[in-house]
């Protein structure tokens, strides 16, 4: 079922990213790594803040990125079910 653009991701609170000699991670409370993060994927963990829709973050990576709307759109929300589906961010309430 494809992602609502309203919904707003949300990071699991218990978990952090943690950065070592220039690669990212997102490690559990005890600091064991759960998933490596590129650039791209570390700007998308960020703004998984509860307050951004998916439609505001296609609307702003299209201020970063020279790429078009539908690219945007499909890249990001990709990202976004890769998080939901490995665990990293709330489930729906």
């Amino acid at each position: 079922m494809p992602l609502d653009s309203t919904r707003k991701p949300l990071r699991r609170h218990d978990l952090s990213v943690s950065e070592s000699e220039g690669v990212f991670h997102v490690v559990d409370q005890s600091g064991t790594p759960l998933f490596r993060l590129n650039d791209t994927a570390r700007a998308l963990w960020d703004v998984c803040d509860g307050e951004t829709s998916i439609d505001e973050i296609i609307s702003a990576a299209g201020q970063l990125f020279a790429a078009p709307t539908p690219v945007l759109r499909a890249d990001v929300i990709q990202g976004i079910e890769e998080f939901y589906a490995m665990g990293l961010l709330e489930a729906e309430r």
